[in-house]
């Protein structure tokens, strides 16, 4: 039962190592802006920072290190609470496992991070109160020496070594050994960063570049979002606009149609008019007419009548 446990806690906890934080940010906000292809290519925080900000960088930091603690901490604390011997060597193999999913993940073609942000979940869990102190001297280190592989060095090997002494992991070789092989993974997971290092070439991680690319991407979202606006109401414009002149075009057709109807009825009304004004004129010159030959035969009539005339 022990030995299955330990075999689902390891496939677990690599697979949840396997889970790419910072290409998943980047690949959703862009489906063609992969981290992999920017900077230097590493799927992890500092190349998150120098690419895209603070805050995805400490996004990245984080959820990557909650890869380490999640297993760490049911290793510890979940699976094996009657043992501490067992639950120490839990802790570490399982952070072990989710380091090196991190490294070589299977989602990506065996290809992935550093381990660095993973080991440090891992650690927090290990020893808290270490992890904080180191991270916090960690942390203003790397804010003057702007050198993320050294940051890196600085934090897990100092921890491996204090640990060593003060910590349960001394009780157990085998979770002495797991520890220290999640350092060796790490360190040997800088070594092209060692090799730029000593040739003066390595890259340096400026929190206020990071913070300018924040304000920058800040900015550009608003342009978007005012761009969005403008567009919503030129489209609502052009919208009413449209529908206003279809309104009018049936206003004007209705109007043209009333103004043919009234003039066919006028000129109906016209017609009829001049019928019977053609009419009138033609009884009136029948009456004159009729009123003419009357008195014409009326004349003839009194000439027959007095010969003399």
């Amino acid at each position: 039962m022990v030995t299955i446990k330990f075999i689902l806690l390891i496939i677990c906890s690599y697979l949840l190592g396997s889970i790419s934080v910072a290409r998943m940010i980047t690949s959703r906000k862009n489906k063609n802006n992969d981290i992999t292809t920017q900077g230097s290519g590493n799927p992890g925080t500092m190349n998150m920072l120098r690419n895209h900000g603070v805050v995805l960088g400490f996004t990245t930091l984080i959820c990557d290190a909650l890869k380490g603690a999640i297993p760490a901490i049911i290793g510890a604390f979940v699976l094996f609470p009657e043992s501490e011997i067992l639950s120490i060597i839990a802790l570490y193999a399982s952070g072990l496992a989710a380091v090196i999913g991190h490294m070589f993940s299977i989602f990506y073609g065996f290809k992935g991070g550093k381990g660095i942000a993973t080991t440090f979940g891992v650690f927090m869990v290990a020893n808290p109160l270490l992890g904080v102190i180191l991270f916090v001297i960690d942390f203003v280190l790397f804010y003057f020496i702007k050198i993320g592989s050294v940051a890196s060095m600085l934090f897990i090997v100092p921890f491996g070594i204090i640990n060593t002494f003060i910590s349960d992991v001394s009780s157990s070789y085998t979770a002495m050994i797991l520890m220290w092989l999640i350092i060796i993974f790490d360190v040997f997971a800088h070594k092209q960063n060692f090799i730029r290092l000593f040739a003066n070439e390595e890259r340096l991680t400026s929190f206020k570049e990071g913070v300018k690319k924040d304000i920058e991407r800040v900015k550009q979202r608003k342009k978007n979002k005012l761009a969005e606006i403008n567009e919503y109401y030129d489209e609502k414009h052009t919208k009413q606009e449209e529908k206003y002149n279809k309104k009018l075009e049936k206003s004007i057709l209705k109007a043209k149609k009333k103004k043919e109807k009234l003039k066919r009825k006028y000129n109906n009304i016209i017609n009829e008019l001049q019928q019977d004004s053609d009419e009138t004129i033609k009884y009136m010159q029948y009456k004159i007419d009729l009123k003419k030959q009357k008195e014409r035969e009326k004349t003839e009539n009194s000439n027959e009548e007095d010969p003399n005339m």
